[in-house]
């Protein structure tokens, strides 16, 4: 797969164009009408800071990644880690979100189940214009999925430093906020472990999260041991540097092209 470079930028003004499952009142397609293109990133984006659609990208929640926490991947796991997750959370008083609930989940699983269900089509669309994928397409949709929920992180405190300059409050407001966390992104893991190199966490997430410039601080927890503290992961005061890694290939550009070089009349899916 050619992946195109990670960039901390978004350009958002024409993200919710119709890509891909979009809402409909006609009860023909379930509440959703879906097209043979992936949503791209900056879609993706888009709907996980889309209040009015259930998206919870805002200044005022911290996004969560996990990794190694689980036991397995069975539901019943999953679920207790996200209890065991949000309960660590919920008593810090740190609001917060995740792949399992940062955008509408309805939204999502039909996106997820037309790509999986149409896996063929989405090979042979993208071919057409050099998009040559190793990557199931369900899986490459997953994948920026994921990594839209790093890109797609908001930090208040970064947005109103920036509107305070140099001024004396700025440093007032900082240090209160840093303590409880508001400034920040967390990746749960257990203690002494770390991540696969290839993981979705390594390979996807972590870099983009680098590269959005609204996180200051990432912080590693290992929710079910009670004795153990928060450990500074990543810094952006620190000085560490950027993570490389993937990201998603799917851009508006690329979209263009696999509409117009479809067989049959310009522009049909």
């Amino acid at each position: 797969m050619t992946l195109a470079p990670l960039s901390a930028s978004h350009n958002i003004s024409h993200q919710l164009q119709r890509r891909q499952c979009e809402y409909t009142n006609d009860f023909n397609f379930d509440g959703f009408r879906c097209d043979k293109l992936y949503p791209t990133l900056d879609q993706i984006v888009a709907r996980y800071r889309d209040v009015n659609r259930k998206g919870k990208a805002t200044a005022a929640n911290s996004a969560w990644f996990y990794s190694n926490l689980a036991r397995s991947q069975a539901a019943n796991d999953l679920q207790d880690m996200g209890r065991t997750v949000m309960a660590w959370l919920f008593s810090r008083g740190i609001g917060s979100y995740s792949i399992f609930d940062g955008l509408d989940m309805d939204w999502h699983k039909q996106q997820s189940r037309y790509v999986r269900d149409n896996s063929q089509d989405f090979i042979d669309n993208y071919a057409r214009v050099g998009l040559l994928s190793n990557v199931e397409p369900h899986n490459l949709y997953l994948y920026c999925y994921c990594q839209g929920l790093a890109a797609a992180a908001l930090n208040p405190g970064k947005c109103i430093s920036e509107w305070l300059g140099d001024s004396s409050f700025k440093l007032m407001f900082e240090q209160w906020l840093n303590p409880i966390g508001i400034l920040d992104a967390y990746l749960f893991i257990r203690a002494g472990t770390s991540w696969h190199p290839y993981s979705v966490w390594a390979t996807w997430e972590l870099p983009a999260l680098t590269r959005n410039p609204y996180i200051m601080n990432i912080w590693r927890v290992d929710p079910f041991d009670c004795n153990q503290d928060r450990q500074l992961l990543w810094s952006r005061a620190r000085g560490d540097p950027l993570v490389q890694g993937a990201a998603c290939p799917i851009t508006e550009g690329l979209n263009n092209a696999a509409r117009n070089a479809l067989p049959g009349p310009p522009g049909m899916l």
